[in-house]
């Protein structure tokens, strides 16, 4: 199971000193093969389990130390969202599309309505269905960013 020898020699070592350990609480009907299989199975797994979490942990401690040692150009990444930002909203219907745009602008839904001859409710239920499509379409660029950052670290 563990394929090193070596290892394997110190589980059965660890093994063997909780048995002496639980001696005194065993019964003598107690089978001893019984006892050490289980003994045994347990210890190993918890190695596994262990050295998985080593593993990534260790893995991650990587990723992180490129990251922190290699930043990301801010910079870049924001052109790029502003980038993915305008074209999603080129894609909007074009009532939405002047609306957000308005409101990219800094005005207020009052103002908005009023230019578009609409309701200020109107604008709120706009705002908030471009929001909402937005924050789907950009957390998918968001993940292929990570993702990027990820692979190339």
């Amino acid at each position: 199971m563990l394929r090193d020898e070596a290892l394997a020699e110190d589980v059965v070592q660890d093994v063997f000193t909780k048995l002496l350990e639980k001696l005194k609480q065993m019964q003598v009907s107690d089978s001893l093969a019984g006892i050490l299989y289980y003994l045994v199975r347990n210890a190993v797994i918890s190695h596994i389990r262990r050295e998985k979490v080593e593993l990534n942990y260790v893995e991650y401690a990587k990723v992180y130390e490129n990251f922190i040692a290699n930043p990301p150009d801010t910079e870049l990444i924001k052109k790029e969202l502003n980038t993915a930002l305008d074209k999603e909203i080129d894609l909007f219907p074009p009532k939405l599309r002047e609306i957000f745009l308005l409101r990219r602008l800094e005005l207020s839904n009052r103002e908005i309505a009023e230019k578009q001859d609409i309701s200020e409710y109107t604008v709120k239920n706009q705002i908030k269905i471009g929001l909402k499509t937005l924050r789907r379409k950009l957390t998918l660029l968001m993940q292929v960013f990570v993702n990027m950052i990820i692979f190339l670290s």
